[in-house]
């Protein structure tokens, strides 16, 4: 059964500052998908012509960020459970991140607290690093300080480099690759749980 968590925020969704917002959490409620909306995120990044999504904005994010064996769900703690979001079936609104066009994730199907053994596939099948992370090709994604915030690099196996963004001056840390290896997760310390699609 799904679990439903709400999340109370104190200031703008659309205002990232340097100041860390007051946030009160009670829960974070993710309701289902509106019927004959819900996308995978795949088309929903395609259709709002970005390769960013937040799917949870919340300073309450904790740790680090889970995937399913078929990176079909991702997961993180969210004051002290893990919650599973359906990547599959869900809808993403636009928004502004540090400048950048995001999808901010508006409705999922079905999200809920992981099970124990849920808990123990998750962690099997994710590999997390705090700020450096390689790809079965051996390219490498690494963020590196910018001021007070991050930046996420990536350097193919050639050498080539290339900079994905940059947070502003929000520090993000936690990378975490989905097992398809299409998605990149990693955790700012404001925003929440951040999403990058890499392929």
């Amino acid at each position: 059964m799904a679990v439903p968590i709400t999340v109370i925020l104190v200031g703008s969704t659309r205002k990232f500052s340097t100041v860390k917002k007051t946030l009160i959490f009670a829960f974070f409620l993710l309701g289902a998908a509106p019927r004959g909306y819900a996308q995978t995120l795949d088309a929903e990044l395609a259709r709002l012509k970005t390769n960013l999504a937040l799917v949870v904005y919340s300073g309450a994010v904790e740790e680090r960020s889970l995937w399913s064996p078929r990176s079909d769900y991702v997961a993180c703690r969210v004051m002290g459970k893990w919650i599973g979001v359906s990547l599959h079936n869900l809808a993403l609104t636009p928004d502004r991140w540090h400048g950048k066009r995001v999808g901010l994730l508006k409705s999922s199907a079905a999200p809920h607290e992981l099970s124990a053994d849920e808990l123990s596939l998750f962690r099997a099948a994710s590999e997390v690093q705090p700020i450096l992370i390689r790809t079965r090709a051996g390219t490498r994604y690494a963020l590196q300080p910018e001021g007070e915030g991050s930046v996420l690099v990536a350097t193919r196996a050639d050498g080539q480099i290339r900079r994905l963004w940059s947070s502003g001056g929000e520090p993000c840390y936690s990378l975490s690759l989905s097992p398809d290896e299409k998605y990149l997760a990693c955790l700012g310390e404001r925003s929440g749980l951040l999403l990058t699609k890499i392929e």
